[in-house]
């Protein structure tokens, strides 16, 4: 059975402790869970910064000297809200369509998903969470990457005019 994710971005589809691998068909994302008609299945649907694994400070240093000052790398996302939803529902014999908000509460305060198809649905934990910790290693690595990025600049600055007077 096919289930088709509208507007996931970094969500994660967990189905029995695994993950999900996400399908693409003419532009729309789906995933495929192995389950019969009238059977009953659960999902889970999981996000998370980059800033909450462990280790990610070794991730950020890496990618920041990499990517040149990380001038180079794709930026780390301002948002740091964390999603874990379960999603219960039996198995019809159309797909489901999930609909995920955007993911800033500020701006869509009430549910990360919108599910539409046929049968009962049943949702836990649909909202957003602060993350409080990757808020604050973002801030952390925001500001560090500012310094870093001046004192390469400075010296730089300091080993031509040194090589230029001679």
């Amino acid at each position: 059975m096919r289930v088709y994710l509208s507007n996931r971005k970094d969500v994660y589809v967990f189905y029995r402790d695994e993950a999900l691998d996400i399908k693409r068909e003419k532009g729309k994302e789906y995933v495929e869970v192995d389950v019969q008609e009238g059977e009953e299945y659960t999902l889970e649907f999981v996000k998370k910064s980059e800033f909450s694994r462990p280790m990610w400070f070794v991730y950020a240093i890496l990618f920041w000297i990499v990517g040149i000052m990380g001038f180079f790398t794709p930026k780390f996302s301002k948002n740091t809200f964390s999603l874990n939803c379960k999603m219960t529902a039996k198995a019809t014999s159309k797909p489901l369509t999930i609909f995920f908000n955007v993911s800033n509460p500020k701006y869509a305060p009430n549910v990360a998903l919108k599910v539409v198809g046929e049968g009962d649905v049943l949702l836990e934990d649909e909202k957003y969470v602060e993350d409080k910790t990757a808020k604050a290693r973002r801030k952390v690595y925001a500001l560090l990457s500012g310094i870093l990025r001046l004192a390469v600049i400075v010296i730089v600055a300091v080993a031509i005019i040194k090589k230029i007077i001679g």
